[in-house]
C-alpha cells in the first residue's frame, strides 16, 4: 500500500509545471517483470510496453500484452495463472486511471517545492525500499 500511495503522491506532486511533471513520470522507477536470473529487480524508469495500437481500448492492449507473453516462464508474476495476470493488469490500469484524476487536480494547484523534494527523494522516503521488496515478492513468492 505504501508503494501505491507514494506512486500516487509522486504523480500528484512531482513538479510545478506540466513539462516538469511529465518528465518526472517518465523516469519513475518500477519493479520489473523480467524474471531471468541476472535481471535487475527495479528498473530506473517505467517500462514502455509498445502496445498493439490496433486495439482502441487500453483494456485490450493490456490483455494482449499478457497473452503475447503467456508462454514465457521468465516474465510476469511468479505463480500467477493467465487469468490472475489479466486481472492484475486490469487492476493496475484502473489504479493508474484513478491516480491520473489526482494528477490532473495537482496540475491546477501544484504543491510547495518542499513537498515535491520530499516525495521525489525515493531513497529516503521508503519508495525504493518498497519497490525492491515488491520485486522480490514477484520473483520469489513466499519469501516474506
Amino acid at each position: 500500500m505504501l508503494l501505491i500511495v507514494c506512486t500516487v503522491l509522486l504523480l500528484k506532486i512531482s513538479g510545478t509545471t506540466l513539462k516538469k511533471m511529465q518528465l518526472k513520470i517518465m523516469v519513475f522507477p518500477q519493479s520489473t517483470f523480467n524474471l531471468t536470473k541476472n535481471a535487475p529487480r527495479v528498473l530506473p524508469n517505467a517500462y514502455l510496453y509498445g502496445y498493439d495500437q490496433d486495439f482502441t481500448t487500453i483494456a485490450l492492449r493490456h490483455v494482449d500484452e499478457v497473452l503475447r507473453k503467456m508462454k514465457q516462464t521468465d516474465f510476469g508474476i511468479t505463480n500467477y495463472s493467465i487469468l490472475e495476470q489479466v486481472v492484475h493488469v486490469m487492476h493496475m490500469a484502473e489504479l493508474w486511471t484513478n491516480a491520473k484524476k489526482h494528477y490532473d487536480m495537482m496540475k491546477k494547484t501544484p504543491p510547495t517545492e518542499e513537498v515535491c523534494e520530499c516525495v521525489e527523494d525515493i531513497e529516503e522516503n521508503g519508495v525504493m525500499a518498497s519497490l525492491q521488496l515488491l520485486a522480490l515478492k514477484i520473483k520469489y513468492p513466499g519469501i516474506t
